[in-house]
């Protein structure tokens, strides 16, 4: 779920669910071509990993992964900032105060919430993706770690008991 935390200087950082408020106008009337986006997303986990065995039974591991993603939306930034007047008009009175606040987070030279609209905000022909790192503390909790018994006892057949 795409959320920002808000700092609104009356009360402590909470998080925020930014799809509900149509910071790019998704699914207005003024803006037809921007339909909402889906929460949930496939994704393609491109990466490595390494593993070190520092005693038999216990390993230091590291993944690293990139995920490339088929959506532009998990920023909620793809196209271009909307006029904030729609926000009022869609909204109600406190959602709309707060996609006016979250839809414009920049301090550019010239522009402000009101001026920005039709400057682009995002690039829709670039879908998201993002890396992750992992670091690992493993052991292995059966008794005999040899590879040869391991294999040993998966040749074997089923026992009943």
């Amino acid at each position: 779920m795409v959320r920002e935390l808000v700092d609104t200087r009356r009360s402590p950082l909470r998080l925020v669910s930014l799809q509900p408020l149509h910071t790019e106008g998704q699914g207005f009337a003024e803006y037809p071509t921007r339909k909402d986006y889906k929460l949930t997303q496939l994704e393609i986990p491109i990466g490595f990993g390494a593993k070190l065995f520092f005693r038999e039974n216990m390993y230091i591991g590291v993944e690293v992964l990139h995920r490339k993603l088929f959506t532009d939306y998990v920023d909620d930034v793809s196209t271009n900032y909307i006029d904030p007047v729609y926000f009022d008009q869609h909204l109600s009175s406190a959602n709309a105060a707060m996609a006016r606040s979250l839809s414009y987070r920049g301090t550019y030279t010239g522009m402000t919430v009101n001026n920005a609209a039709g400057q682009q905000r995002g690039n829709p022909k670039q879908n998201d993706a993002y890396f992750s790192t992992i670091i690992k503390l493993g052991w292995r909790l059966n008794g005999s770690n040899s590879p040869n018994d391991r294999a040993a006892n998966q040749m074997r057949c089923p026992k009943y008991y």
